[in-house]
């Protein structure tokens, strides 16, 4: 296989693992919800469900979820893919080929996430959003 075929096979299959956590996160469907019947429909009794209320991050959860998604296994295993790819296609040729090689193209990508997490953290935090 060339690796223009294997890039989007290991694209989707990055996409899938980081959706996983997300699904297994939701509630299930039914769960919560309570039954509503014609009749407490008619009579005006149906019941109220209650607002969720939205709860900030604290400083400690905000450093754990930059470390994490800066440091964490899904930067790991993207920078090593990516300097797998790189790797194959000699990109940038001047890096040559080996493990020293792979090494620097393992290094700038993950150097790469780290810097686009620190600066998607640092704006949410100026801007006071949550990430």
């Amino acid at each position: 296989m060339k690796i223009q075929q294997i890039a989007p096979l290991l694209f989707a299959l990055s996409i899938m693992a980081a959706q996983s956590p997300l699904a297994m996160a939701q509630e299930p469907a039914g769960a919560g919800v309570s039954s509503v019947t014609a009749t407490s429909v008619r009579q005006g009794t149906m019941p109220v469900e209650p607002v969720p209320t939205y709860i900030r991050p604290t400083e400690k959860m905000k450093l754990h979820s930059y470390l994490f998604d800066a440091f964490g296994p899904y930067p790991i295993i993207g920078a090593a893919t990516a300097a797998g790819i790189d790797q194959a296609e000699t990109d940038p040729p001047e890096w040559g080929q080996g493990t020293g090689a792979f090494g620097k193209r393992f290094g700038s990508n993950l150097g790469i996430a780290a810097i686009t997490t620190t600066t998607r953290y640092g704006l949410a935090e100026a801007f006071r959003e949550d990430t």
